[in-house]
């Protein structure tokens, strides 16, 4: 408490010097006074509550946390700050200590469901999923306000899971809350695309656009799914309405000139289709950071260096099930294969498993700093993942094309695991990847002479992983793929020590959910347009042509 007389006086003009200077801007100053009031009355509340947010404007992220923890200690029982807390802690990614402060929180305070529902979102993106989902369920019980945008995280979290029909049945429910409640029908008619009920998703987006006309995500996925050239102008206009509107923001202008590349490339506009598919790199460029060739190189080399005989060696394995990858560049054919050996009986679709991305970042650095314990323990974690995702005997195939960076070790781990590597000639390859949008990971893509390089980078590693893996890396060349497919099949099946199955050729006949920009062309029976398509770029590809050399051929 504050001493009596001269004492409260000076608390007075304290505070009022403080919130003058708080309010001026003069956060030096105010932080000075907000403490002299804290040393007269240490449990003065609010003295605290602006101290935090006077480090927060300043930046001061580690004064922050201070005042904070501060607050929660003070007030166990003010479920406001433990929150604030949790959610600064999220914020700087420490999320198992977030997780424990969100907690803490919900038993002192069990009905706020906000809270709930943001700890929920917290435990999803920690990978607890099955977690997340009880919280989510929580939610709805205890009554919370829009419980649509609850079912639709519901249905993300199943995703992620692999459990597609509850993922439906959480955005069908979510559509009874509120039939007109867009992420719902967004996410709905995704999934409808990505099952192959291509009629059903059209009618999702459609009814999207009832409400929002010029909706950039419903625009986008009725061109990439659009086949035949009759409303190409009422669809292209749209697309360039959505583009031009003032509410349009960058991210959605570079899908929407994708879409426009893609379309126009349909119908045998070059010209056009490369100038939009340009736009849409430049664009890409700005929410990127730029391609560090001489750092790829860097990568690549360290890799080899660490990633030998004697450390395979080292590695004590983990299991010796047969493991199956598909692997390599992106765009060079790895959904194609994949899909065609999930139709095997033995086999199932994993699509692309980011296990390892996400455990190994950033990534060369965290491979390479990890000791033996910590490796048998990634290796099992892995395991673990494929028995809480995938049910059943099949062998599950993990479709991820960055999974060739770690095929060393893949193989010290999994001794029997067997890794397909696709390639595809590198114009082809190049241009694909130039008509695509990419996270951030894969700047490269924004520019052809960087893809060109990166894919010099990629050979490189291959080369090495060649050396050391021997039996357990298989090429499949997308080209031979498209024209003699059941040769190629046939090998990669042997390969992986299985008997033929013509159900392998049916791949377009496939229900599985297909994650990846590849969904509409594998549900087509084989065609070979995509094989030299660079022909129609050849102006704009000749400086890769250059670059490339000999290589290009």
């Amino acid at each position: 408490m504050p001493k009596k007389g001269s004492g409260i006086k000076q608390l007075h003009d304290y505070l009022t010097d403080a919130y003058q200077q708080t309010a001026a801007g003069n956060l030096s100053d105010a932080e000075r006074l907000w403490l002299q009031v804290i040393a007269l009355d240490p449990d003065h509340q609010e003295a605290h509550e602006q101290l935090v947010m006077i480090a927060l404007r300043r930046g001061d992220v580690s004064k922050a946390e201070q005042f904070l923890k501060q607050l929660v200690y003070k007030h166990p029982n003010e479920p406001l700050y433990g929150e604030r807390l949790a959610s600064f802690l999220a914020h700087q990614g420490r999320l198992e200590e977030a997780a424990k402060h969100y907690s803490t929180v919900l038993t002192i305070a069990p009905s706020r469901t906000k809270t709930r529902f943001n700890y929920a979102r917290l435990l999803k993106q920690m990978g607890r999923r099955q977690d997340a989902i009880a919280e989510y369920r929580e939610c709805i019980d205890q009554g919370i306000e829009r419980p649509e945008e609850v079912f639709s995280n519901i249905s993300v979290a199943y995703t992620e899971l692999h459990q597609n029909q509850q993922a439906s049945a959480a955005l069908e429910t979510a559509l009874q809350h509120n039939s007109d409640y867009i992420p719902a029908l967004f996410n709905l008619g995704l999934l409808r695309e990505e099952q192959g009920s291509w009629p059903q998703a059209v009618s999702l987006y459609e009814r999207i656009l009832q409400q929002k006309p010029l909706h950039p995500g419903a625009l986008v996925h009725l061109a990439n799914g659009y086949v035949g050239t009759e409303d190409i102008k009422r669809l292209s206009d749209q697309l360039l309405s959505s583009l031009s509107h003032n509410d349009t923001n960058e991210l959605d202008q570079e899908e929407l000139l994708y879409a426009l590349g893609k379309l126009y490339d349909q119908t045998g506009q070059f010209d056009d289709s490369f100038g939009y598919y340009q736009q849409a790199n430049e664009l890409s460029k700005n929410r990127c950071e730029a391609y560090d060739r001489i750092g790829q190189e860097r990568l690549v080399s360290n890799l080899i260096a660490h990633c030998n005989d004697r450390w395979l060696d080292s590695i004590k394995p983990v299991s010796q099930a047969t493991f199956v990858f598909v692997c390599g560049m992106f765009r060079s054919g790895t959904t194609l294969l994949e899909q065609m050996l999930a139709m095997h009986p033995a086999l199932q679709s994993g699509g692309e498993i980011d296990f390892f991305q996400r455990h190994l970042s950033p990534f060369p650095d965290a491979l390479l700093a990890m000791g033996m314990d910590q490796l048998r323990s990634l290796g099992q974690g892995y395991i673990d993942y494929l028995d809480e995702c995938f049910t059943g005997e099949h062998v599950v195939v993990n479709k991820r094309p960055d999974n060739f960076l770690i095929a060393g070790l893949i193989k010290g781990l999994f001794p029997n695991s067997k890794i397909l590597l696709t390639q595809r000639g590198v114009l082809d390859n190049c241009l694909s990847l130039y008509f695509q949008p990419f996270v951030q990971a894969q700047s490269y893509a924004n520019d052809l002479i960087d893809s060109g390089h990166y894919y010099q980078q990629h050979t490189r590693l291959i080369s090495h992983w060649q050396t050391l893996l021997g039996d357990n890396l298989l090429t499949v060349q997308y080209e031979s793929l498209v024209k003699s497919t059941r040769e190629s099949l046939q090998e990669a099946l042997a390969f992986l020590d299985l008997e033929w199955s013509e159900d392998c050729l049916r791949f377009h006949e496939t229900k599985n959910r297909i994650r990846t920009v590849s969904a509409h062309q594998v549900r087509k029976p084989l065609y070979s347009q995509s094989i030299a398509r660079w022909r129609n770029y050849q102006q704009p590809l000749e400086a890769l042509r250059t670059y490339l050399g000999p290589a290009a051929s």
